[in-house]
């Protein structure tokens, strides 16, 4: 009985990390072919991305989910949308939880996001899967962001954890880019040059998994995907062995 118990003690602790990694994998995956459909049948009925109604660049008064009711909605399904009255901490319903809040989110490196200005113009929408996203257009209509073009920001919430949301676990980033119709993690994963794209990640390896262990993006603010969602998508979907988040 002593060895078994011994056994168990070593092996249990991995079990049940690699059944958190399987998670996270299988809900990353499956809700990027949700929000990616949900995308495309907007455009077959609406017309190409790039022609949808974006805010101005600094517009107080535009509400993101506006856009998401107008293009979006009726294309998913919702099982809840959170109220932004309600969008902070509640203990209640943490499918709600808000990432402006340290107390419920943070990295992998104990720290705070540092993109607290992203999506305060949005609820946040529970899906089927009970994973969760709200968004970003303010680079909708802005052609001369570093010449990527334009694309819509979407903030998904695998919510693993019900107290604390971790960057990198919980908490991912996607660029909708119009002028692809894509889907991607990164703004610059379609730039086959580009350090952000697949074929070069593993040279600038060592700065994209700490973006990913401290959510940092530096002066690129929301333009990058804080390296987590790129470590992952370029791994066939895979959490990869030096992956900064621990499970």
């Amino acid at each position: 009985m002593g060895v078994i118990g011994v056994v168990a003690a070593l092996t249990i602790p991995a079990l049940i990390t690699n059944y958190k990694k399987t998670l996270v994998e299988t809900k990353l995956k499956e809700t990027y072919s949700i929000i990616n459909q949900m995308m495309l049948n907007s455009v077959a009925e609406n017309g190409e991305s790039i022609n949808w109604n974006y805010p101005a660049y600094g517009d107080a008064n535009y509400n993101d989910s506006d856009f998401v009711e107008k293009y979006l909605a009726k294309f998913v399904k919702i099982i809840y949308t959170c109220p932004k009255t309600a969008f902070f901490i509640n203990n209640n319903n943490y499918l709600c939880r808000n990432h402006h809040s340290s107390e419920n989110f943070k990295t992998a490196s104990g720290d705070k996001v540092n993109w607290s200005n992203m999506a305060e113009n949005s609820k946040k929408y529970i899906l089927a899967n009970s994973t969760s996203f709200y968004i970003d257009t303010i680079w909708g209509n802005n052609t001369e962001h570093n010449g990527t073009g334009q694309f819509i920001i979407f903030i998904v919430d695998l919510n693993i954890n019900k107290n604390v949301a971790l960057f990198g676990r919980d908490i991912f980033l996607f660029h909708y880019m119009e002028e692809s119709e894509k889907l991607q993690s990164s703004r610059y994963m379609n730039f086959p040059n580009h350090n952000r794209s697949c074929e070069k990640v593993n040279e600038n390896r060592s700065a994209i998994i700490e973006e990913c262990r401290t959510g940092n993006f530096g002066n690129a603010g929301g333009g990058y995907d804080g390296g987590c969602t790129t470590l992952i998508m370029c791994n066939n979907w895979q959490i990869p062995d030096d992956y900064p988040v621990k499970f």
